[in-house]
């Protein structure tokens, strides 16, 4: 079938093949079909302000590689510019609150959105690892603001977008998880050097810190202000008072090892494969923070109250994973103090900004969330 669109056709998909496979690649036919979008909230959210055409296409591809034919169902990712998603969630901050949109609008540029539409691409294509989705094909042009992905379709596999079932994340699913991303920390550590340095040059500083504070701290505010709940139990003066000492936080942030962690480590970009690896999806929001940053975001996702005993034992079972790859891990001291400065950066950014949109488009799953957060903070001994 010869598709009318301009990308969903057979000239374009080749040619994003050949990026991968080189030149002996030709698409002999592709079929389109219906996949769902939803489960991207960056990518549902920017659609509804753009005139693009960007998500997630299901295609079915008959293909020539090197004279063998080969037959696969794959998924397009059309992404939007990071300008665009950063616009979105500025706009986003105003419609929660006025006063917090005055002062995102100045930070809309820097609070890790803005190059998203080249470090999902990058990672993908220069960092590629068992723990991603398999890469076919891609684009990444910044003349013509093209920025594409052909990958595996993930959809037959066990627990995709399963953060409204974590009741369903078993044990041995928690163990594969933390150690298949334990083996992505150690394998990304020595290998950043690959990817251009401006597409994560907002974020990976001590600077950043000090510049981002002002807006974590109205972030603060007006999440407690409207969700009064989510920031009891010592929470909110905890992460205040953090927020009094980020000094301190950006200098312990500057002196720990650090590697490309995902960022968004939770089970809405995750899922589990037929042979039982773990497999993480949608990397545009990777940057440069100490390791167990992604374990702390995990565990508040998936942590219901009946498992909040096993937080010790989870990550005991991390760590174990990665001092045995990485032995600098083996420090307590330097491991508490890592532990310390994920939870309070998790609480202060990324929680943050999922508040800030559960105001306007309410998250059934965001209470569970808080809980989890605030379980991993009073078992970390960092509120009450």
């Amino acid at each position: 079938m010869k598709m009318d669109s301009d990308f969903l056709n057979e000239p374009h998909l080749s040619q994003l093949l050949k990026a991968q496979y080189g030149p002996s690649v030709e698409v002999l036919s592709v079929e389109p079909y219906e996949i769902d979008n939803s489960a991207s909230i960056l990518v549902t959210l920017t659609a509804q302000q753009t005139t693009r055409r960007i998500g997630h296409f299901g295609l079915d591809l008959r293909w020539v590689r090197e004279g063998t034919e080969q037959h696969d169902r794959l998924v397009l990712k059309v992404k939007p510019p990071g300008s665009e998603i950063a616009e979105m969630l500025a706009g986003l901050a105003n419609a929660c609150d006025p006063a917090l949109g005055s002062v995102y609008a100045k930070h809309s540029s820097t609070t890790g959105f803005s190059n998203t539409h080249i470090r999902e691409v990058e990672v993908y294509s220069k960092l590629p690892h068992e723990i991603q989705p398999k890469l076919l094909g891609f684009a990444l042009d910044q003349e013509q603001e093209k920025y594409e992905l052909l990958i595996e379709d993930l959809s037959g596999c066990t627990l995709l977008n399963s953060v409204m079932d974590v009741d369903q994340w078993c044990d041995v699913h928690l163990h594969r998880a933390l150690s298949d991303i334990a083996n992505w920390h150690v394998y990304a550590k020595e290998r950043t050097n690959v990817l251009s340095q401006t597409a994560w040059a907002d974020t990976g500083s001590s600077e950043y810190y000090l510049q981002e504070a002002p807006l974590w701290d109205t972030l603060l505010q007006t999440n407690q202000k409207h969700f009064p709940e989510f920031y009891s139990s010592g929470v909110f003066e905890t992460l205040c008072s953090g927020l009094n000492r980020i000094e301190a936080f950006s200098s312990l942030f500057d002196a720990l090892p650090k590697t490309l962690v995902h960022n968004d480590a939770n089970p809405r970009n995750a899922c589990f494969r037929e042979d039982g690896s773990f497999c993480l999806y949608d990397w545009e929001l990777s940057c440069s923070h100490v390791p167990v940053y992604d374990v702390i975001e995990l565990l508040s996702f998936v942590l219901e109250e009946n498992r909040f005993d096993q937080i010790e034992e989870l990550l005991d079972h991390y760590r174990k994973q990665l001092s045995s790859k990485w032995e600098v891990w083996g420090n307590d001291e330097l491991w508490q103090q890592s532990l310390r400065l994920t939870w309070y950066t998790f609480g202060w950014h990324r929680l943050g900004m999922y508040t800030m949109a559960h105001a306007v488009a309410p998250y059934a799953f965001l209470p569970r969330v808080h809980r989890g957060y605030a379980a991993l903070g009073k078992h970390l001994k960092f509120c009450s």
